[in-house]
């Protein structure tokens, strides 16, 4: 059979060819600039950015359309058709986007709902979209002549499609949900029995830096977020010691080594002093903006140091080649003169602005021989540079040699005269008490105008103390809040190392602001003063009472509570959080809480402690804990949802 010719056998493939080509012809000709929109509707074929129109029916004349029914081409298909849509009825001209909303039942205005923001002499009732039901909405506020169904007059609702949370929702703890739509935590934290402290976060130092001095949290940048101050006494293996400020925001949770992250506040590094043993945070200059005062008093070469860094602080701060508008120095007398040993921020002079008083352990008065400690009032504002001896009024305490520690605390004004009362506790005051010469450690209330005397004996309106040997009786000192109730500060005293059961295993005493304030006491006996007595089990060096801080009401109760510390107490230290009111003697094993630490924090902890206030924001005082073994402080929350 002969075979077709060649030509024939590609036919159909010519076909197809002509077949494309046609097709791009026509697609070319119906859209010459390929925007798919085709002629006749392009109102430009050439331009590619052109495209057509959109003509919407306006039956009603009302100069809007009806946006289900239009037609796309570059001119109008007819007198009826406008380029405006948003017509929500075209068979009728008085309901269109441009009028006001009557109480007829319809939606005027055209924004899908009925009688809402209706004319301003029509009856109304405003309210909140309600998509759980509950009584409380959400979003934006709409007016109507009355309420639809599904809108509610509360708003506040966090949470629309739950019925079970709004701001008048029960409050269930542990449930992780803001019940009650307040933004803060809903329960305090179980923080009952024994509680360990793993977790939340940790601020680490390192073994030539020990972040051993005080903690603080304040806003010192003016921005409106807390930052951490932390002292240390040692830096870099020297005992001139320094600050480290961690701006706000704080981390959440984990571990953030201080050093790489934080501004160093540093003194001179020649000298002696454990600077940030203590620190306060005041406006002393006045200007409206916080200031940081810091201590460097354990000096025994160089006089002790008392830094007044004034904010708002922008960063790290060099105080010796600093200049001398950003910070004060406070300069003792003469070397190993501990001033700075205590600390105080109070109104002591009735001018209504915050003054500075220090103490010293170890002052010589008027130039006489015999060393005495003393204290040292520097009348606010402070902006310059003062030592100890041009303080505005000095007084001394009648001591046959220096001190080993005079603490400062104030209980407020609970005499009513305008000026706060002044809590002082000396360690080591040797005294003559008649013919006698005795040691004692004593806890005094100094009330009225220290400026008139120069001897402490003269303005002590109260004194609690013991025996000088009796395990350094007011090594701690808090004004503790108002732990009962009464409306006064309490005021609670540490002895680490008294030796209440086993050798050095502690004791803090409770005592009341009321007592303190108006009972005049025929005993100095801390066991007959004292409201509350808090002791550890019988283990030894449990040192209770080496740390105090108030955190305030971290069980929400209206009371103030307590924190003490035990760094001792097995394995690896801890704490006691104390509910208030505070009554009785308290052993460990009748405690609220205890505290504990694990390897991670590292042992002593508990050796230090700071109340930083409520860092995460949600409502409730957070705890702040320091374990030496591995330089560490631990940001404690106390929240819960």
């Amino acid at each position: 059979m002969p075979r077709p010719a060649l030509w024939f056998r590609l036919l159909p493939l010519f076909a197809l060819a002509c077949a494309g080509v046609s097709e791009r012809r026509e697609t070319r000709w119906r859209d010459p600039d390929e925007d798919e929109v085709p002629w006749p509707e392009d109102c430009d074929s050439q331009d590619p950015a052109v495209g057509t129109n959109e003509w919407y029916a306006d039956l009603d004349g009302d100069g809007w359309g009806d946006a289900t029914t239009y037609t796309q081409a570059c001119l109008a298909p007819g007198d009826a058709y406008i380029e405006r849509a948003g017509d929500c009825d075209d068979a009728d001209a008085q309901r269109h986007p441009n009028r006001t909303e009557a109480c007829d039942g319809l939606d005027n205005d055209c924004d899908g709902l009925i009688d809402n923001n209706p004319a301003t002499d029509e009856p109304t009732e405003s309210g909140f979209f309600d998509g759980d039901g509950d009584g409380y909405g959400g979003g934006d506020e709409e007016t109507f002549c009355a309420l639809p169904e599904g809108w509610a007059p509360l708003s506040g609702d966090c949470d629309d499609a739950a019925p079970d949370v709004n701001p008048g929702a029960a409050v269930v703890c542990d449930d992780g949900i803001d019940n009650n739509c307040d933004g803060l935590s809903d329960c305090a934290r179980y923080l009952k029995g024994e509680i360990d402290g793993a977790g939340d976060v940790r601020f680490v130092g390192d073994n030539r830096s020990l972040l051993n001095g005080d903690a603080l949290m304040v806003d010192l940048t003016g921005e409106g977020e807390l930052d951490l101050v932390l002292g240390s006494k040692e830096v870099s293996l020297g005992t001139h010691g320094g600050v480290f400020v961690l701006p706000g925001p704080l981390p959440a949770s984990g571990s953030l080594n201080v050093l790489d992250s934080a501004w160093p506040l540093q003194g001179d590094v020649n000298l002696s002093g454990e600077m940030g043993t203590a620190l306060r945070a005041a406006d002393l200059d006045i200007d409206g903006v916080v200031d940081l005062i810091i201590t460097a008093p354990a000096g025994a070469d160089d006089p002790g140091r008392v830094y007044v860094v004034f904010g708002p602080l922008t960063g790290p701060l060099d105080m010796v080649s600093g200049s001398a508008k950003e910070y004060a120095l406070l300069l003792g007398d003469r070397p190993g003169d501990g001033f700075g040993d205590g600390v105080l921020i109070a109104e002591l002079d009735g001018d209504g602005q915050a003054d500075l008083l220090v103490s010293a352990t170890s002052t010589i008065y008027l130039s006489a021989k015999t060393t005495y400690g003393s204290l040292h009032l520097f009348e606010g504002p402070i902006r310059n540079d003062k030592d100890a001896s041009s303080a505005d009024h000095v007084v001394f305490f009648n001591s046959q040699s220096a001190l080993t520690g005079a603490k400062l605390s104030s209980l407020g004004d609970v005499t009513g005269d305008g000026l706060d009362e002044v809590m002082l506790a000396l360690r080591g005051w040797k005294v003559t008490e008649g013919s006698t010469k005795v040691t004692r450690d004593a806890v005094l209330m100094l009330e009225g105008d220290l400026t008139d005397s120069v001897d402490v004996e003269d303005l002590v309106g109260w004194r609690v103390q013991v025996d000088g040997d009796d395990g350094d009786f007011g090594a701690t000192l808090l004004n503790a809040g108002d732990l009962d109730l009464d409306g006064y500060g309490d005021v609670v005293i540490g002895a680490p190392l008294r030796d209440k059961r086993v050798e050095d295993d502690g004791t803090a005493w409770v005592f009341s602001g009321v007592e303190i304030a108006h009972v005049n006491p025929t005993s100095t006996d801390p066991n007959t003063l004292s409201v509350a007595e808090v002791t550890g089990d019988a283990f030894d060096d449990q040192r209770v009472g080496a740390a105090l801080a108030a955190p305030g009401d971290v069980d929400r109760d209206g009371k103030a509570d307590l924190l003490v510390g035990a760094p001792g107490l097995p394995d690896y230290g801890g704490a006691f959080l104390l509910y208030g009111p505070i009554e009785g003697h308290i052993q460990a094993k009748d405690l609220d809480t205890t505290i504990t630490a694990l390897k991670v924090l590292g042992a002593e902890y508990g050796e230090g402690l700071a109340a930083p206030g409520d860092v995460n924001g949600l409502g409730h005082p957070d705890l702040l804990l320091y374990a030496p073994e591995n330089t560490t402080w631990h940001l404690l929350f106390t929240d819960a949802l």
